[in-house]
């Protein structure tokens, strides 16, 4: 699984199942799309969790901790 695969089944935003299927359809010949983007399109998660999630494990990579800033 990719990181942010794992990264959503953690946060209980994806399940394993739903991380497979985004993977098949990843690697269908001439899909070009970002793992996020079909996560939306498929409708397993809002384009808000995922941004979220996104932002979330980018701070956790580069500062070594999680910084939730919600308003």
């Amino acid at each position: 699984m990719p990181k942010i695969g794992t990264y959503l089944v953690e946060k209980n935003i994806l399940s394993n199942s739903q991380v497979n299927s985004i993977l098949r359809e990843t690697n269908r010949k001439g899909i070009r799309k970002l793992f996020g983007r079909i996560a939306i399109d498929k409708g397993f998660a809002s384009e808000s969790a995922i941004n979220s999630a996104l932002l979330d494990l980018m701070r956790e990579e580069t500062f070594g901790r999680k910084k939730s800033y919600q308003s």
